[in-house]
């Protein structure tokens, strides 16, 4: 997800695409996610499925240059309905799924997690965290770059609370519950 933010940063800071980000975890959100892109576009119809399809079939012929990412996919059966087959609309999906027919639809990058060095030197930059309190953070989360993001989400949101309440402003170590190997940590302050 942080590559393919990236990447459709990059596109549309050139100029070069527009850009319509979709949460693909499930076909109702892919649905209604499709129908408020088709309303923002002027596609009508009498419900959220019918102004869903309409809008792959816009996205298909569209004259203007498009990325449509599908932020993780639950499935390729469930984005499949969504995916248009004609036009200039590039289409970028990020997923956990090792389902081979991917490779079908274009070219698959693995992304791999941080090695140790990499995800230690992240949360110190991102933090300000000491080596140590980085590296069992890092170690901890099994240097996952989502996982990473989360952290640093939570402890700037947490640094950021503690300093409006103190005016010294340390910063909150945090370390996980449970390991995270789902989509999301739950976090326990120390």
């Amino acid at each position: 997800s942080q590559l393919a933010g990236e990447y459709a940063r990059q596109l549309a800071n050139a100029g070069e695409a527009i850009v319509a980000w979709v949460g693909a975890e499930d076909a109702a959100g892919l649905r209604e996610s499709f129908a408020e892109i088709g309303q923002r576009l002027g596609v009508d119809g009498e419900d959220s499925t019918a102004i869903a399809r309409r809008t792959v079939a816009y996205l298909a012929v569209i004259p203007a240059r498009l990325l449509l990412v599908l932020d993780n996919a639950e499935s390729l059966g469930t984005i499949e309905p969504y995916l248009p087959s004609l036009g200039q609309c590039r289409v970028l999906i990020t997923t956990r799924d090792r389902d081979a027919r991917f490779a079908d639809l274009g070219e698959v990058v693995d992304v791999g997690g941080f090695e140790k060095t990499e995800a230690v030197d992240f949360l110190i930059e991102q933090t300000g965290l000491g080596h140590d309190a980085a590296r069992d953070i890092a170690g901890s989360l099994g240097e996952l770059p989502l996982a990473l993001t989360t952290a640093v989400d939570a402890i700037r949101t947490r640094s950021t609370r503690q300093q409006t309440r103190n005016v010294t402003g340390a910063v909150c170590v945090i370390t996980p519950r449970r390991r995270c190997e789902a989509k999301c940590c739950i976090w326990n302050q120390q």
